[in-house]
């Protein structure tokens, strides 16, 4: 499977069109450290260029992707909690990757 150079500009999540951002993020967290950012209103997935590496940067958009998904199935409790997020993402990510389904260097 060849891999994409570099991250698509736009990913449909729910039906909706949701821009993929590249940048800096201004920590809205009280001392936190913010690499992403869903902006359901906005319909953007922010990646912090400065905070990630090039390997994290992969998962940092599949947790932002977990977040406009759980938004548009309207699992409004959930969907911006990353005390459940987090791990959930954690764990998929890491199945996906360990059968081989995702290469989590695809746009390193």
């Amino acid at each position: 499977m060849k891999r994409p150079k570099r991250l698509p500009k736009e990913l449909k999540v729910g039906g909706l069109t949701y821009k993929v951002k590249l940048g800096h993020i201004k920590s809205s967290l009280k001392g936190g450290v913010v690499m992403g950012q869903c902006d359901s209103c906005a319909r953007e997935l922010r990646i912090d260029k400065k905070r990630c590496n090039k390997e994290e940067i992969n998962f940092v958009l599949f947790h932002e992707l977990a977040h406009a998904a759980m938004d548009a199935a309207t699992h409004d409790e959930v969907h911006n909690d990353d005390t459940f997020l987090h791990p959930f993402t954690r764990f998929f990510w890491d199945v996906l990757v360990s059968q081989g389904l995702i290469d989590p260097r695809t746009f390193a």
